[in-house]
């Protein structure tokens, strides 16, 4: 248990059951609490996007898609046009 919660060697380890004991319940306690910060951080993005999911942002990249694909056959059609190297 020691070894996840240590930054490096020479740390200060307690000898005795009592100490041992309140030094696992510190250690569980700081690893449970850096999990909740870090669940708090992940579900404040997930929010995020769940709002910009339910503002309409998806109908906004879909016109957007739409727009790139209509430019796209506009240049395919004038390429087309353009006569090949053997025509020149």
């Amino acid at each position: 248990m020691q070894t996840v919660t240590t930054v490096g060697y020479g740390s200060p380890t307690p000898t005795g059951t009592s100490g041992q004991v309140l030094a696992v319940m510190l250690m569980l306690a700081g690893t449970a609490f850096v999990a909740v910060i870090t669940a708090a951080v992940t579900s404040v993005f997930i929010e995020r996007a769940r709002a910009i999911r339910a503002s309409g942002a998806e109908d906004s990249d879909d016109a957007t898609l739409e727009q790139i694909r209509k430019s796209l056959e506009r240049i395919e059609v004038r390429l087309s046009r353009l006569p090949t190297s053997g025509e020149v």
